[in-house]
């Protein structure tokens, strides 16, 4: 290859590392940094001025300065380790976690002479995550039946009180449709659901009958929600069913007893 095809090259390899959305960063054996590219600029905070010809230790958190030998030995052995999920704190002190690839750089002799850093910000996923079991947790724990479907009404999850609630465990339940607990004269309510969540609309507070395993009817007060996608499009609806024998009782009975006043 000619000097100036060399030059290209170097040249398209630099913009493609400036472009890049993930931090990009090299170092010595040493640990020393070499490169530091835009985006890790965005993610830690440092100028590439004032981050390179520092160590590595630079945004590693004081109880986990250790990582990094680490890391070297491992690359050293293996050549490349892959999405590392590691700390990091940054010029701001709050710590993000990076899910992190290094990659030896060796000589033209095959000789290790130092590594390249691809780091992607992490901390939205993982927070995504535990809200995602915090929310799980909270469904499962809860005294509503808790019910989602997809707009064809077929159920795609049914929480622990939907199984006491209407006497179906979650296996026989997932992947079918939801009109099993619907009483014959009452096959429309399906219907108008369905139209209302994909307008968008929420039907709050719904008082109607749905029929148990055991062909019992049991009276409930329904709140049915849109579930949205990334995009914001409907993608189907959240059910959450309350159990309200007990009221529908004590009406019965008052009721009763103003019937001999």
């Amino acid at each position: 290859m000619s000097p100036s095809g060399g030059d290209d090259a170097a040249a398209r390899l630099a913009a493609i590392v400036e472009s890049s959305e993930d931090a990009i960063i090299t170092t010595d054996l040493l640990g020393v940094i070499t490169s530091w590219n835009s985006a890790a600029e965005r993610l830690y905070g440092y100028p590439a001025a004032q981050a390179v010809g520092q160590s590595i230790r630079l945004i590693a958190p004081p109880d986990r300065q250790a990582d990094e030998e680490a890391l070297l030995q491992r690359v050293q052995r293996d050549d490349i380790v892959r999405d590392v999920d590691i700390i990091r704190q940054p010029q701001s002190g709050t710590p993000v976690t990076v899910a992190l690839t290094v990659t030896a750089i060796r000589g033209t002799d095959g000789a290790m002479v130092g590594t390249v850093r691809i780091g992607r910000d992490m901390t939205g996923r993982h927070r995504a995550e535990r809200a995602a079991r915090r929310l799980a947790a909270i469904v499962e724990s809860s005294d509503d039946a808790i019910v989602s479907k997809d707009l064809n009404g077929i159920v795609t999850s049914w929480n622990r009180a939907a199984e006491r609630m209407f006497g179906y465990s979650a296996s026989e339940m997932v992947g079918e449709s939801i009109r099993i607990l619907i009483p014959d004269d009452r096959r429309s309510e399906e219907d108008d659901t369905l139209a209302r969540v994909r307008s968008g609309q929420k039907v709050d507070h719904f008082e109607t009958l749905r029929r148990r395993k055991d062909g019992t009817l049991i009276p409930i007060s329904l709140t049915v929600s849109p579930i949205r996608d990334g995009s914001g499009e409907v993608v189907g609806a959240s059910k959450i069913a309350r159990d309200i024998s007990e009221r529908k009782h004590a009406e019965a009975e008052h009721a009763r007893l103003l019937a001999f006043v």
